[in-house]
């Protein structure tokens, strides 16, 4: 797929660099680092999909209780 973007000089000389050293096209290099991205917040986030349902889930350490989260949300957190 083919998108447009705008990049500062800093980040596009530094993709430029990167593809130069490992023998990529900048778009190649430019989509590798994307992926690389995306999967690292999802890591952080703990960001997963439903095998029931298909929607998105957020895996949290430890359990939510009914309780804590019904006080988040009086609390509009």
């Amino acid at each position: 797929m083919r998108a447009t973007a705008s990049l500062s000089q800093d980040v596009y000389q530094e993709a430029q660099r990167q593809a130069q050293r490992e023998g990529m096209s900048l778009a190649a290099t430019l989509g590798a680092l994307v992926e690389e991205a995306l999967a690292a917040r999802a890591r952080l986030v703990g960001l997963s999909t439903s095998p029931r349902t298909g929607l998105p889930v957020f895996l949290l350490p430890g359990t939510v209780t009914a309780e804590q989260a019904a006080r988040l949300i009086d609390e509009n957190i």
